[in-house]
């Protein structure tokens, strides 16, 4: 069941940091305006409506003056490429503008603090998004800061410490429900996630996605000895999320309909790794040709990304079980589908629709957004409308539209009917 925006608790917090967040519903939702933003995506008038989405503008002060929202992208000690290149180009395709600033040519290199950082951000722009590989709370505090200074800009966590990654995970759960819609909604899949599954923020958030639609079994197969965070563990308890750590890969592959590979993650270790290290890993959690004979014909393979050596370049190419580079392109649609959530829920998509209208034998027609028609002449047999920003009335090319265009519009008589 769908259910509008505004009615949702969720949405009212307007800051996108956490799985805990979330619900069974509002994931759903979430997923849903995913599938609608593919969609508009795919058509060229739908796509060029979206450009009125993230915009402000203010008719007391001026009419005609549109402003775009703005969005931040802060990272600090790793890169982000497919996370914050979605984000700036979600905000583009929606009519905003963005920025991409790494935290190291900020004051963060003088020991800022993140409440302070915040402070003197926040009333430039409309939403900022944050990843620190080594402060996990980095979210938290910008927003705690934002909130004492009564500031309206909200937060994205895209990676906080070893903790989680929910931008990812939403990207992972929508990958996942193309390819097996009915099963997953159901908890008919058995997943298997390999690898540093101790220190990977994007599987720690998957498996707290997974406690709202359950699993026909989840193995977890990585370094010896190596455990979930015990957080992690106890929260999946209380959802009865049973996981299933394996010793031997090649023995369960059989069954995995999911298959979730993941790197060394080098960047939120303490020490480094050596390349004889990397080599050890990727030949027992990596995309080996054993492993691929033994994985189900219908089986997907997915990767947060970067990849290294436990997944051979191209392999998407010669094997297409292997999706992860699909699972990226989704990252553009997620994107889109969560500023406008969190920046514009108010904004009617469906009413972001163009028609066209002549003007006075200037121009054969224009095209104009139906949310811009502001009144309607009274008589029947007349096809004039006032625009928005503009004291002249203006003939419907198609007189049919008019009846579709009745609702909250006023009807008062046009310069002709009353002149």
């Amino acid at each position: 069941m769908s259910f509008p925006l505004n009615f949702l608790q969720f949405y009212a917090k307007r800051n996108f940091v956490s799985i805990h967040d979330l619900t069974l519903v509002t994931t759903n939702e979430i997923l849903r305006k995913i599938a609608e933003m593919e969609l508009r995506l795919q058509d060229s008038k739908t796509r060029m409506a979206l450009k009125y989405t993230c915009v402000k503008r203010d008719p007391k002060a001026d009419p005609d003056h549109w402003e775009p929202m703005k969005l931040l992208v802060l990272t600090k000690r790793s890169g982000s490429t497919r996370t914050s290149v979605a984000l700036i180009e979600a905000m583009d395709k929606l009519g905003g503008k963005a920025l991409w600033l790494p935290l190291e040519q900020t004051s963060k290199v003088k020991d800022e603090s993140y409440e302070s950082t915040a402070r003197n951000l926040a009333p430039y722009y409309d939403c900022i998004a944050i990843r620190d590989d080594h402060c996990a709370d980095a979210p938290q505090r910008m927003i705690e800061s934002i909130q004492r200074y009564n500031l309206p800009t909200r937060v994205f966590n895209l990676g906080n410490g070893d903790l989680e990654h929910p931008f990812q995970t939403i990207k992972d759960l929508y990958t996942i429900q193309k390819i097996f819609p009915v099963e997953f909604e159901t908890g008919r899949l058995t997943y298997i996630f390999l690898g540093d599954f101790e220190y990977s923020r994007v599987i720690h958030s998957d498996l707290l996605a997974l406690r709202y639609y359950g699993a026909k079994k989840i193995y977890l197969v990585g370094p010896k000895g190596k455990n979930l965070p015990l957080w992690l563990e106890t929260d999946l308890a209380n959802f009865k999320l049973s996981v299933t750590y394996a010793a031997n890969l090649l023995d369960i592959a059989g069954e995995g309909d999911v298959f979730y590979f993941a790197r060394l993650q080098k960047n939120l270790r303490n020490k480094p790794v050596t390349e004889q290290e990397e080599m050890k890993y990727a030949a027992k959690f990596g995309a080996t040709d054993e492993l691929r004979k033994i994985m189900k014909p219908n089986a997907i393979a997915l990767h947060p990304q970067p990849h290294n050596r436990e997944i051979s370049q191209f392999l998407d190419l010669a094997d297409r079980r292997f999706i992860y580079n699909i699972q990226a392109d989704y990252g553009l649609p997620v994107a889109m589908a969560l500023l406008y959530i969190f920046l514009a829920p108010e904004v009617d998509l469906d009413s972001i629709t163009h028609i066209s209208i002549p003007l006075s034998g200037t121009f054969d027609h224009v095209s104009v957004r139906a949310k811009d028609i502001t009144a309607l002449c009274v008589s029947d047999n007349c096809f004039k409308v006032r625009i928005f920003g503009n004291t002249n009335w203006l003939k419907i090319l198609d007189p049919h539209v008019k009846e579709s265009l009745r609702g909250k519009r006023p009807f008062i008589p046009c310069d002709t009917c009353h002149p």
